[in-house]
């Protein structure tokens, strides 16, 4: 997989003490390898401090040409109801 482009959204600072926590997981895309979606939460009041969104895309290395989603991938990264329903309030960057 390469990096094909990588957007982050400041939304507010985190200060000292604060303590947050940064979820991650793949959004698969049929045309690409997909994205990554990293939200940093606030513990405290559950405050989004920023979002951000990496898009890959698959390559074969062997040519370095595009190349479709793997299968083992498709099988394994899944967007699990847990980590969905733990940030209902993000929306894309």
């Amino acid at each position: 997989m390469v990096v094909l482009r990588s957007v982050i959204g400041y939304l507010r600072p985190a200060l000292r003490d604060d303590v947050v926590h940064i979820a991650t997981w793949l959004i698969p895309n049929p045309r690409r390898c997909g994205s990554r979606a990293v939200p940093v939460v606030r513990d405290t009041d559950r405050v989004t401090l920023a979002r951000a969104e990496i898009e890959y895309a698959c390559v074969e290395l062997s040519s370095g040409r595009p190349s479709r989603w793997p299968t083992q991938f498709t099988e394994r990264y899944t967007l699990k109801e847990e980590v969905a329903a733990a940030y209902p309030e993000l929306e894309p960057v």
